[in-house]
């Protein structure tokens, strides 16, 4: 029988002494259990594509409505930071906007504020760069005023960041988090470097 199934079997509620032996009525229960088991995850299924966290081929309709276009190969979790980053941001953008914009990639706290006619945005989350700042740049650029230009202050390791680290910490960091790493190539804004 196949496992996909309802939680209660049809044949449990009938009663033993009148259909409990028969071949023919357990198989017919057991293929109306399945179709069934289809029915439910399929209205199941529907459900999920109504909550961005659990959208999956519904996926398309919100980036459309937002007009936003996916990067090549990203995943439903990427493109899902997208459309929520999209949905966080109102018509007046202040640093809040962009604040929180820029967490719904990572949940992070960014630390945002404004110097000469430009945003910076000091990352707190993890060291180096992270993979999701291309995205962030492209998702704020839509939102601030265009003369505005954007700072973005990543964090980089030095040795006395390391502390008591063991050798299985060392070879799960990235090089990128440490001063000489290399940094990504961004299309917007600018990036600076600064040690913790």
């Amino acid at each position: 029988m196949n496992e996909l199934m309802v939680s209660t079997p049809i044949l449990k509620y009938v009663p033993d002494r009148i259909y409990g032996n028969s071949a023919f009525f357990k198989a017919l229960t057991e293929s109306i259990d399945l179709e069934l088991a289809t029915a439910v995850q399929a209205a199941q299924d529907v459900a999920n594509q109504f909550i961005i966290l659990s959208s999956t081929w519904a996926l398309p309709v919100y980036e459309q409505e937002l007009g936003l276009i996916p990067l090549e190969g990203a995943s439903y979790a990427e493109r899902r930071a997208a459309i929520l980053s999209r949905y966080v941001s109102t018509n007046a953008t202040g640093l809040s906007v962009i604040s929180a914009v820029l967490a719904a990639f990572d949940g992070s706290n960014p630390i945002c504020y404004f110097q000469s006619s430009a945003v910076y945005v000091s990352l707190t989350g993890s060291f180096g760069t992270p993979a999701w700042l291309q995205r962030g740049i492209s998702a704020v650029d839509t939102l601030k005023p265009a003369h505005l230009g954007m700072v973005f202050l990543l964090r980089r390791m030095t040795v006395k960041d390391l502390g008591q680290s063991t050798i299985e910490d060392l070879n799960a960091m990235c090089i990128n988090g440490f001063i000489g790493g290399n940094a990504s190539v961004l299309q917007y804004g600018e990036i600076q470097f600064q040690n913790n």
